[in-house]
């Protein structure tokens, strides 16, 4: 006589497979119809920063690294972008070549930092974003980031729709978004991922089986670095504006704090914390210096009580509650003599 105990199900979206995606991109397609234009714009520019902040995300999961250049490579997407728009560069080009430009920059950042271990490439990262901000503001790079007031940019078009207004720029953010977590779902499933898992679990036996450590380092770090730039790209073209200051480093550690507070282990872990840091504070109309100590409440908060994110949390509820329903009558399986 056998029984057969049934498992508790999975958090729904949580999980972070097809169908979480799948579910995400129902949900983001038909939110604008139930919003106000305030908040299409509002969750517009949250896709943008959820891209960094999943960028941030993957390489936090994946190895451990903490990424904290993130927001100097947003600053890089951002102004190239402008750069672009202003050359006469057609709108459809721009994105896919800040998306190129962010894999070139976090290959030769990867290729520089590839003999650091997890704390100085932390540093190394955040003194990047410092010195980045500090040319921009008045240094060497003043005259291509318009110093401390910044530069307007240019209105981008995509198939004669203004993607910086309304219901073209919700959904190129959130097609942008989908794209970057598929993008991002593929990579954990391929050999690139196994290969990544192995190296997480003991990087010296993952090298003596034939795993190039450090050239999954610097892809992983290309990666998202990528998904920096294409963020700061969009941010720039919703908000028709950048500025140095706008990419300092306090934005590395609101991307950091997004990753960790929706859980950087699931697929919408960053988006879950950037609606939270992010969206509901701009909603609220919550002043700057009060976003700023939310961001260390809350990551304070979630550290302390649930270590691995509010989803990690929520999916051990969910199966704790599984757990105590009624389930149904075990079958018996009777053997015949």
């Amino acid at each position: 006589m056998r029984s057969s105990m049934p498992q508790s199900p999975p958090l729904p979206l949580a999980c972070g497979g097809f169908e979480s995606l799948a579910g995400c991109a129902a949900l983001v397609l038909l939110a604008p119809l139930l919003l106000s234009e305030y908040q299409v714009y509002a969750l517009a520019v949250t896709f943008a920063y959820a891209i960094a902040a999943l960028g941030t995300g993957i390489a936090y999961s994946s190895l451990g690294i903490l990424a904290l250049g993130q927001s100097g490579f947003m600053a890089i997407g951002a102004f190239a972008s402008i750069l672009l728009l202003e050359a006469k560069v057609p709108f459809i080009a721009v994105l896919p070549l800040c998306l190129l430009l962010g894999l070139a920059c976090g290959a030769a950042f990867g290729l520089l930092a590839s003999r650091l271990t997890q704390f100085p490439l932390a540093v190394v990262g955040f003194a990047f974003a410092f010195l980045l901000m500090d040319l921009g503001t008045g240094g060497l790079l003043k005259r291509l980031t318009g110093g401390e007031a910044g530069r307007t940019a240019p209105v981008g078009t995509l198939f004669a729709a203004d993607v910086s207004q309304g219901l073209p720029m919700y959904y190129l953010g959130a097609i942008a978004l989908v794209l970057c977590l598929l993008l991002a779902l593929l990579a954990q499933r391929s050999s690139f991922g196994r290969a990544l898992l192995s190296i997480k679990r003991d990087e010296m036996l993952a090298a003596s089986c034939g795993v190039h450590v450090s050239g999954c380092k610097t892809a992983l770090l290309a990666l998202a670095t990528a998904f920096a730039t294409l963020g700061g790209a969009l941010v720039a073209q919703f908000t028709n504006f950048a500025s140095p200051g706008q990419f300092g480093p306090g934005l590395t550690v609101s991307l950091l704090a997004m990753a960790l507070v929706g859980g950087s282990r699931f697929l919408l872990g960053p988006l879950v914390g950037t609606l939270i840091l992010d969206t509901l504070p701009y909603l609220v109309k919550m002043r700057a210096d009060d976003r700023q100590v939310l961001v260390g409440v809350v990551l304070l908060a979630v550290l302390v009580l649930a270590p691995d994110g509010l989803l990690a949390w929520l999916q051990s509820g969910w199966r704790a509650l599984a757990r105590r329903l009624p389930r149904p009558a075990a079958k018996h399986e009777e053997r015949t003599p």
